[in-house]
């Protein structure tokens, strides 16, 4: 009995597991066992087989030769008799030159209305296909196709519409149609794997459309295999929206590889999906070395600390910088890696450590939004050190982030990196919980920073007069920011006042940003140019001749065609070329006068918080007189 217990129990003894890859440990452990896997061998036993394209075909026969009849065309055209006539062995005569170019420029003004005369005729169409198919017509399919008769149809929009696979072939012939189509809407439609699969059919053959949206579809597996053959298919498709779908391992499998292989897939949103670690673990493959894939939105899943590698994968950039080009047939070289990463809603906490740690050679993120991520000071102190690093990120929102909960260290590690940092233009802290000290401390950056554009403090109400008056006097030293969001309490005359202050430097700036962008335009940058070898030219000429002569650019129009230098004193009144909008006739020039001048007459650009009785105050574009 005990041999047989014995026995019985190393029998039921159950295999070792591997260790998991979302462990905890060093950088360099999860680092290498994320590239392990992201780099396996096509022997995977999760490897995807291949996407093919005749999964989307509704029939399928075995004969030696198919013919394709497209019930929408009429073959009962005199075509075939007028090429009789005009054959070899007709004896009319042909026409004379003069009748020919009159026949070619009246094939390109046909040419021109095939678009529009097609999109008229589609109501008939729609109407033959549901009779031939018996089947009743979808009202709100025939509204939108009599309502574009005289316009190209580039928008369908059947958001919320009940679509089957009765109402689905009809739709399908009419999409088989090349209208100008652009962006298809069949978000909540109710459809399933069958349905979808006959519209991606008929989409496939035009290979057109730009945009499509399937949100809130109960799609599953087969589903998402039939979209990731689309999408891996179509040389045209650029945004595709899945939100608010339910897609599992398998799913993902297929996605993943879809966007691994996909030619022209831009945009990707995966918003609302319930996306845990083991699906993230998945979709990181794909996405990490897709050649087109360069927007990510992962808004508002279940995405945790669990995932925080995989997210951390998709950002490492550490192969040589010439695996993140290609070579494409046109010459230009599109740079490979996630652009543009929207994690709203996601509870990071920890991750953020991960996700910075990737930040630091990442070469090809410029846009990370991370609001809503319960993010605290030490992960925004880790955020900040990334920067100190990361040379290509221009958009990083943190908002709504507890920062500023009992610790500064996220707002002084923030104030560093934008001393040092000179790649960030935009940077928003909105409902950040920060208080006048932080906004001291940022204002005490600003001086130093060449870059940052926009500044968004708004939601913030523990900003008071002390903090507002730091910043409107170190935004007088900087040279680049256009916008500084910021509220105020309502009648306060004193922070009304500084807000002005503010307004007319993020006003200025704007207007220097604007003059240089003039200047050092292509079309001026010519100008220079050519003025500079017309005086080459005379000096050459006069050398020639045994003259000597000074004639060179003259310094007027090379002042008055260069920028003013940002390091110069302010004038007391300085003339801007923008038009008055109270002034009809718009030849008028606004003015800037000092402090001790006159502010009747002083228009700002105010917008009102929706969230508070406050006033967010962003900048100002047109004015008369505005107190510096």
């Amino acid at each position: 009995m005990a041999s047989r217990s014995s026995n019985k129990g190393i029998l039921k003894k159950p295999a070792k597991k591997p260790p998991s890859v979302t462990s905890t440990g060093s950088t360099s452990s999860w680092l290498t066992r994320i590239q392990s896997k992201l780099y396996s061998s096509t022997d995977d036993p999760y490897a995807v087989p291949a996407l093919p394209r005749q999964e989307l075909k509704r029939v399928t026969f075995s004969v030696r030769k198919l013919t394709t009849e497209y019930i929408l065309y009429n073959n009962n055209s005199p075509t075939d008799d007028i090429l009789a006539d005009l054959s070899p062995q007709s004896s009319s005569l042909q026409p004379p030159e003069e009748e020919q170019e009159e026949n070619v420029i009246d094939q390109e003004e046909e040419a021109q209305d095939k678009n529009q005369f097609s999109c008229r005729e589609l109501p008939k169409y729609y109407e033959r296909a549901c009779r031939l198919r018996e089947e009743q017509p979808l009202d709100s399919f025939m509204d939108l196709l009599r309502s574009s008769c005289f316009s190209n149809l580039t928008t369908i929009n059947l958001a919320n519409q009940m679509i089957d696979s009765r109402y689905a072939g009809p739709i399908a012939d009419i999409l088989m149609l090349d209208c100008g189509l652009c962006s298809l809407d069949l978000s909540n439609c109710g459809m399933n794997d069958e349905t979808i699969r006959i519209l991606l059919h008929s989409l496939l053959i035009t290979d057109r459309l730009l945009e499509l949206k399937l949100a809130g579809n109960s799609f599953k597996a087969d589903g998402f295999k039939y979209i990731s053959i689309y999408i891996s298919q179509s040389r045209a498709i650029k945004t595709v929206d899945l939100s608010r779908t339910t897609p599992d391992k398998r799913a993902l499998r297929y996605l993943s590889h879809a966007i691994h292989i996909a030619p022209s897939l831009q945009t990707l949103f995966l918003d609302h999906c319930s996306l845990k670690a083991p699906l993230i673990e998945i979709l990181a493959g794909g996405v990490r070395q897709s050649v087109s894939l360069n927007t990510l939105s992962l808004r508002h899943n279940r995405i945790s600390y669990n995932a925080a590698p995989w997210i951390a994968a998709m950002l490492i950039n550490d192969e040589p910088i010439e695996m993140y080009w290609q070579q494409p047939p046109n010459g230009q070289y599109p740079r490979r890696g996630i652009q543009q990463l929207d994690l709203t809603g996601n509870y990071l906490q920890q991750a953020v450590v991960s996700i910075a740690q990737a930040l630091y050679n990442n070469r090809s993120l410029t846009h990370l939004i991370l609001t809503d991520c319960q993010i605290y000071a030490n992960e925004c102190a880790k955020l900040a050190e990334a920067l100190l690093s990361n040379h290509h990120l221009q958009v990083l929102d943190i908002s709504d982030n507890p920062i500023g909960i009992k610790s500064d260290e996220g707002i002084q590690s923030i104030k560093t990196a934008l001393s040092r940092n000179h790649f960030l233009r935009e940077l928003n802290l909105a409902g950040t919980e920060l208080d006048s000290s932080s906004a001291i401390a940022l204002a005490e950056c600003l001086p130093e920073n060449s870059t940052l554009s926009r500044l968004d403090l708004s939601r913030n109400p523990q900003i008071t007069m002390a903090g507002v008056l730091a910043l409107s006097i170190s935004i007088k030293m900087n040279h680049t920011l256009t916008f500084l969001d910021i509220n105020i309490p309502p009648n306060d005359v004193e922070m009304a006042e500084l807000q002005n202050d503010i307004v007319a430097v993020c006003t200025r700036n704007m207007q220097r940003s604007y003059e240089d962008s003039l200047y050092y335009s292509p079309q001026k940058l010519q100008e220079v140019e050519d003025e500079t070898d017309e005086a080459s030219e005379i000096e050459v000429d006069d050398a020639l001749n045994g003259t000597s002569s000074s004639s060179t650019l003259s310094s007027s129009s090379s002042s008055s065609s260069s920028p003013r230098s940002h390091d110069d004193d302010d004038a007391l009144v300085v003339t801007s070329s923008y038009p008055n909008p109270g002034n009809h006739h718009g030849n008028s020039k606004n003015k800037l006068t000092s402090p001790a001048s006159t502010t009747t007459g002083t228009t700002t650009t105010s917008t009102t918080d929706k969230r508070s009785s406050n006033v967010s105050i962003s900048s100002a574009y047109s004015f008369d007189e505005i107190p510096m």
